[in-house]
């Protein structure tokens, strides 16, 4: 007994998870990066804070100025970053990714939304405050004594600023070596051989009515199909399956072994996934013959 989310969707979550969790590591570099720059922005503001600060503005009014210029630029961020979660969504149905459950379910709906709607708030909020409490000092005359534009920033924003570099190279480092491991699986899986020949091979999905066709008509019909495709110049070889390798639909059928006892109804018996091909198959695929023979025109079931 499997639940019925692993049935319909496989082992697809942790592959999403794991690209999930590279999406947030590459949002907290950009989150850093943005915190460094209003950082660096804010040195060459110190004067004019500390003048807003002189003339009876409050902390927290300050506050909510810098917060909102931080809040501003997330919104922008978030819209582009819709923008291209809208392109980038467009063209992964278009390539068909077949291997990805449920990708005609994939779309840009109001959950979407709302997620990149809070995202967009929590960090405008969080990268765009830090900066914001670095600048923000009741010491109005040590700011006008530094000299103005042209100072040097102190230890505790030096500090702050030193951990978002470290914070930014440690996660790249996550990133490039996770992307070299993937990128190194990816190749040893090209470089794998999977037993059959996956090159010149041109392969179509027909599938026939059930109400029009019985299981003689259906045979008649994949048999002629078969020879004029097999009489088309340039084709060396035409076959039919019911399921191409790695692909997983295929059915399930019980078996009993021979020499030993029937399980009974009710009981678990021996099963296998369901295949069916025809003459020519394996010739088509190139997949080798280790054992026995092969699938000839005249095997048949009653046969």
């Amino acid at each position: 007994v499997q639940p019925r989310i692993e049935d319909i969707v496989g082992n697809v979550r942790p592959a999403l998870l794991l690209l999930l969790g590279a999406v947030g590591f590459v949002l907290l570099i950009v989150c850093a990066n943005v915190a460094s720059l209003l950082l660096a922005v804010g040195e060459h503001r110190r004067r004019e804070i500390a003048v807003r600060g002189a003339l009876g503005a409050g902390r927290g009014r300050i506050l909510q100025q810098l917060l909102t210029e931080s809040l501003v630029l997330a919104m922008v961020g978030g819209v582009v970053g819709l923008g291209l979660a809208a392109l980038g969504t467009n063209a992964l149905l278009a390539l068909d990714a077949g291997t990805i459950p449920r990708i005609d379910e994939i779309q840009l709906d109001v959950r979407v939304l709302g997620f990149t709607g809070l995202l967009t708030l929590a960090t405008g909020v969080v990268f765009g405050l830090a900066p914001a409490l670095q600048f923000v000092s009741p010491n109005f005359q040590a700011v006008f004594r530094d000299g103005g534009h042209g100072t040097t920033a102190g230890g505790h924003r030096l500090r702050f600023r030193r951990f978002l570099v470290i914070s930014e190279v440690a996660l790249s480092i996550l990133l490039v070596i996770g992307a070299g491991l993937m990128i190194r699986s990816f190749r040893n899986l090209l470089q794998e051989d999977p037993g059959f020949e996956a090159n010149n091979i041109l392969v179509a999905q027909l599938s026939l009515p059930s109400g029009n066709y019985d299981i003689e008509q259906a045979s008649a019909f994949y048999s002629e199909l078969l020879r004029e495709i097999g009489a088309i110049p340039g084709v060396e070889q035409a076959s039919a399956v019911s399921a191409i390798p790695i692909m997983h639909n295929r059915g399930v059928t019980d078996f009993n072994i021979e020499g030993r006892p029937d399980p009974g109804p009710g009981k678990l018996a021996f099963n296998a996934p369901d295949v069916s091909a025809r003459s020519g198959y394996f010739e088509a695929m190139k997949i080798p013959l280790l054992r026995g023979r092969l699938f000839q025109e005249t095997d048949r079931v009653d046969r």
